[in-house]
């Protein structure tokens, strides 16, 4: 994710301009990891933390 930090942030930063609460939607998407009920092919965990470091970075 480091590598395409600008793209993550100018992504963060759009969503959250049209109205979305983009750490509630990364929590409950990690929440339904936890649970089973999503799957995904990679940490989702993870990849949340990082992306919410990138966006503190700013």
């Amino acid at each position: 994710m480091a590598l395409r930090r600008e793209s993550a942030v100018t992504l963060r930063e759009r969503a959250e301009r049209e109205g979305v609460d983009v750490a509630l939607a990364l929590d409950r998407l990690a929440a339904a990891a936890e649970t089973g009920t999503v799957d995904p092919a990679f940490d989702l965990g993870r990849r949340v933390a990082q992306f919410e470091s990138l966006a503190d970075g700013r």
